[in-house]
């Protein structure tokens, strides 16, 4: 990436085969957080990143952040242990309403994460697929549901974890 720009990587789940489309192995995750080091890359978490752009602030030569959607328990074991090792920051973002159920982090996991510099975002409170309209939903409507639907997930996480997300990935 040039100056000014930044490289986004979006992960879902890992080392975990039984979903090979949302899924990466940690040995090419391993190898991809090396590639970052050798090449100098600065790993930023998303929020700093947009925080720089909207304050005019330069982003370094050699930009990246490293994002992961869904807030699986992979995460944790996977992905946590590579991220430490690397010092790399990342930015998770958590559907609310799967928090606790199985497969996924819970709240008191997230809290810790979130302690230990993990940018906690919104990534909507149901995951629904949010650009169809439902059957005979209108335009006033289908935003309505929307609307709501991403601030009810800011309210859970400023509930559990005492702020509202900077961030939201769709």
């Amino acid at each position: 990436a040039l100056a000014g720009q930044a490289n986004v990587f979006v992960y879902h789940r890992f080392g975990d085969a039984r979903f090979p489309s949302t899924n990466i192995s940690t040995e090419v995750f391993a190898g991809q957080l090396e590639l970052l080091r050798q090449n100098n890359y600065t790993v930023l978490t998303l929020g700093e990143i947009v925080t720089r752009l909207n304050a005019g602030k330069p982003l370094p030569e050699r930009c990246a952040a490293l994002t992961v959607d869904d807030a699986y328990h992979s995460f944790l074991t996977g992905a946590m242990p590579l991220l430490r090792r690397h010092g790399y920051p990342a930015s998770l973002f958590v559907s609310t309403d799967a928090v606790g159920k199985p497969g996924y982090l819970s709240w008191d996991e997230l809290r810790r994460l979130r302690d230990q510099g993990v940018e906690i975002g919104n990534h909507s409170a149901s995951h629904p697929y949010l650009p169809n309209r439902q059957p005979g939903e209108n335009a006033d409507r289908w935003r309505a549901r929307v609307v709501a639907d991403i601030r009810r997930a800011d309210d859970a996480l400023r509930r559990e974890l005492g702020s509202v997300s900077r961030v939201f990935s769709y």
